[in-house]
C-alpha cells in the first residue's frame, strides 16, 4: 500500500516527477501521477489509497467519500473519457466499509505506451496546474476573507462612530457605534445622504465632509451640539479624512464622530467644582451664597452682586456663568469705572466707522462679543447717566444701537452686575436711575465682609498657601498658632483680597515649612506686638533708654547686638537693602538709620 506524502507540492515539482517517469512502465507512471494528484487534493493521505496487483501489472486507486467530494481524475471529464479508450475501468467496488474503488489501470491492456504517456503527462500537468491555481486563489480568497473579517471586527469594536461616504456624500458604510449612537434607527442607511438620515441636523456633518473633499486634507476637532434622530441631545467632535483613489483624486471621505457628551458633562462638573472650591468657606453666610449660585446658574435672570471691595464679586459672576447653561459661551467683563464716558459707550455697544475721531473701522463691542453668554458689568454704580438709559433699554428689549448707527441690533446676553457702592443712596442722590436700579436688582447676592465670617480664614489661608507654594516653588506645610492668631484678630478692611496678598507676602519671605509672625506684612507687625519680633526689640530699646541708671556698657551691648543682626541680614540678602529690611522686619529708612548709626558700609 502506498500513501501520499503530506507535504504540499508545487507545479514544478510535479512536472519534474512526471518527466523523470518517462522511461518507466505505465504502472509506475500512473503511480507517480495519482500520487501527485492525491498529494495535492488532500495533504492527509487518509482519504486515498493506491494498491498494486500481485503481478505489479495493475494499479488501483481508492477514496474515502466521507473525506473528499470529488477525486482529482474524475473531476476532469475529458480525461476520464479519454482513459476509457485504453483502460479497463472496473465497476465500483469496496475493499472495506470506508474506501471505494474509483480507478484501475492495467498495463497489459495498454499497447500504445507513448500515447498514454504523453496523454497522461499533458492532462496531468494541465489539471495539476489548474488545481494549484485554484488552490492558490482559494487560499488567497480565504486570506482576504479572514482579513476582511478582522477589519470588520476591528471596525465595529471602535467606540467612535465611523461612516464613509462617496463623492456625492452618500453613505457607503458605517460601524456599530454609528448605529448605536443613533438608536439603531438607521438600518437602511446605505446609499442615503445625511439630509435623508438626519434632516435639519445634517448641516455639521455635510460641512465637515465638504471641507475635507474640497481641501483634500484632514478636518479635525470640529465640535457641535446636535440632536440625534431619536431626540437625544449630544455634544460631538467631528473629524474627517479623504478616501484617496490616486495621488490627487478622492473617492469620498471617512467621518469619525466622537461622542463628547459624557466628557463635556465631566468637564463641566470639574469646572463647577473648581469654581465652587474657589468660594472657600464653611460659614453659614457663604453656604447661603453657594446655594443661591446653584439656584441661579441655569436661569437667565439679571443678578446684582453687592459687597465690599475684595469680597470676591467677580468670582461669583464666574460661578454663575460656568455652572449654567451658557458655560460653553464667553463671559465678557467690563469695569465701568475704568473707562471714560465717551469710551465706555463704544466699548459696550460698539461703533461704526467714522462715528467719531479715530473710528477708522467698525467695532462690534462687548455686548456683541458676549452673544449667547454673559456680560459682567463690574462697578456698575460708576456707570454714567447717559449710558444708564441705553443699558436700561438693552435690559428691557435685548436691543441696542452701535455708536454712529441708528440701526437696532439684537443680542441674547445674560447681564450680571456688581458694585461695592450703595445704589439706593445713589438713587436718592440722583446719580443713578431708579428704573435701572430696579431692573438690575431682580435678584441680589450680597457677599459678607471677611470680618463677619472669620471662621473661614483658616480655610482661605490654607488655600492661598497651597496656591503660592505652586506659584513660588515653596514647600510651606503649616502656619504657626501665633501667625493664625494674628490673622484672626485683624479686621481685614480689604477682605479676601487683602488676605490673599498677606499670604503671598508671607510666602515670599518664608524659606522653611512654617509661616511665622516674622513673615507678616509691616502693618500686622505694628499692630500685634505680642506676636512679632520687632515690637519686642522696640520694647527692649524703650526700657534701656528710659532707665537713667542704666550703665553705659548696657547701651554698648545693645548696639553691638543690633549691629551684628543687621550685618547678618545684609549678608543673607547679598547686601540688597530692601530684602535685608524685609528679613529684619523693618522699613528701609529704619535700616539706613541703623547702618549709619552702626557705621556699616558695604565691603
Amino acid at each position: 500500500m502506498i500513501h501520499a506524502d503530506q507535504n504540499e507540492l508545487d507545479t514544478l515539482d510535479i512536472l519534474n516527477r512526471i518527466d523523470a517517469a518517462r522511461d518507466m512502465d505505465i504502472n509506475r507512471i500512473v503511480n507517480v501521477v495519482l500520487k501527485a494528484a492525491i498529494d495535492l487534493l488532500q495533504p492527509s493521505a487518509a482519504a486515498f489509497k493506491l494498491l498494486f496487483s500481485e503481478n505489479k501489472n495493475s494499479v488501483y486507486a481508492f477514496q474515502d467519500p466521507n473525506k473528499v467530494d470529488t477525486t482529482f481524475l474524475n473531476s476532469d471529464k475529458e480525461f476520464k473519457k479519454e482513459l476509457h479508450s485504453f483502460q479497463n475501468i472496473s465497476q465500483s467496488e469496496y475493499i472495506d466499509d470506508k474506501f471505494s474503488y474509483i480507478l484501475a489501470i492495467d498495463s497489459s491492456k495498454t499497447p500504445n505506451h507513448d500515447r498514454i504517456l504523453k496523454f497522461i503527462m499533458e492532462r496531468s500537468a494541465r489539471a495539476i496546474a489548474c488545481y494549484l491555481l485554484h488552490h492558490k486563489l482559494q487560499k488567497n480568497t480565504n486570506e482576504v476573507y479572514r482579513l476582511r473579517l478582522n477589519l470588520e471586527n476591528s471596525f465595529n469594536s471602535i467606540p467612535d462612530a465611523i461612516v464613509s461616504v462617496d463623492k456625492e456624500m452618500r453613505i457607503i458604510s458605517a460601524n456599530a457605534a454609528f448605529l448605536s449612537l443613533y438608536g439603531g434607527i438607521l438600518a437602511d442607511y446605505k446609499g442615503r445622504t445625511f439630509e435623508e438620515c438626519f434632516g435639519s441636523n445634517a448641516g455639521p456633518y455635510n460641512s465637515v465632509i465638504r471641507q475635507t473633499l474640497e481641501l483634500g486634507r484632514l478636518t479635525s476637532h470640529f465640535r457641535v451640539n446636535t440632536t440625534t434622530p431619536d431626540g437625544f441631545e449630544c455634544k460631538l467632535e467631528l473629524n474627517a479624512a479623504p478616501l484617496r483613489t490616486g495621488e490627487h483624486s478622492f473617492g469620498g471621505a471617512v467621518l469619525v464622530i466622537k461622542d463628547m457628551t459624557r466628557l463635556a458633562v465631566l468637564e463641566q462638573q470639574l469646572e463647577d467644582r473648581r469654581l465652587l472650591n474657589n468660594m472657600v468657606g464653611q460659614s453659614d453666610a457663604m453656604k447661603r451664597v453657594a446655594t443661591l449660585v446653584h439656584s441661579l446658574s441655569d436661569i437667565g435672570t439679571t443678578v446684582l452682586i453687592t459687597g465690599e471691595s475684595g469680597t470676591g464679586k467677580e468670582l461669583i459672576a464666574d460661578a454663575l456663568h460656568y455652572t449654567g447653561g451658557r458655560a460653553d459661551k464667553k463671559i465678557v467683563k467690563v469695569n465701568c469705572a475704568a473707562l471714560s464716558e465717551s469710551l465706555l459707550e463704544s466699548e459696550l455697544f460698539g461703533h461704526v466707522r467714522g462715528a467719531f475721531t479715530g473710528a477708522s473701522r467698525d467695532s462690534e463691542g462687548r455686548v456683541s462679543a458676549a452673544e449667547g453668554g454673559t456680560l459682567f458689568l463690574d462697578e456698575i454704580g460708576d456707570l454714567p447717566l447717559s449710558i444708564q438709559l441705553k443699558l436700561l433699554r438693552f435690559l428691557e428689549y435685548k436691543e441696542y444701537e452701535r455708536v454712529g448707527s441708528p440701526k437696532p441690533r439684537k443680542a441674547d446676553v445674560r447681564v450680571v452686575t456688581a458694585t461695592n457702592a450703595d445704589l439706593k443712596q445713589k438713587v436718592q442722590d440722583g446719580s443713578f436711575r431708579k428704573d435701572l436700579y430696579f431692573r438690575l436688582n431682580v435678584f441680589q447676592i450680597e457677599l459678607p465682609p471677611l470680618r463677619e465670617r472669620k471662621e473661614d480664614i483658616p480655610l482661605l489661608a490654607e488655600n492661598f498657601m497651597n496656591l503660592f507654594n505652586n506659584e513660588l516653588g515653596r514647600s510651606i506645610k503649616s502656619v504657626s498658632p501665633e501667625f493664625m492668631e494674628a490673622l484672626m484678630q485683624y479686621d481685614w478692611p480689604g477682605n479676601v483680597r487683602e488676605l490673599r496678598h498677606c499670604i503671598e507676602y508671607a510666602a515670599i519671605l518664608c524659606l522653611d515649612e512654617m509661616l511665622q509672625p516674622i513673615h507678616l506684612p509691616q502693618n500686622f507687625r505694628d499692630n500685634f506686638n505680642c506676636f512679632c519680633e520687632r515690637p519686642k526689640v522696640r520694647q527692649q530699646e524703650q526700657r534701656v533708654v528710659s532707665s537713667p541708671a542704666a550703665p553705659a556698657e548696657t547701651n554698648s551691648r545693645r548696639h553691638t547686638f543690633d549691629k551684628q543682626k543687621v550685618l547678618d541680614a545684609l549678608e543673607q540678602a547679598n547686601w540688597k537693602k530692601a530684602r535685608a529690611a524685609r528679613i529684619l522686619g523693618i522699613s528701609r529708612p529704619t535700616l539706613y538709620r541703623w547702618m549709619k548709626r552702626s557705621g556699616i558700609v558695604k565691603p
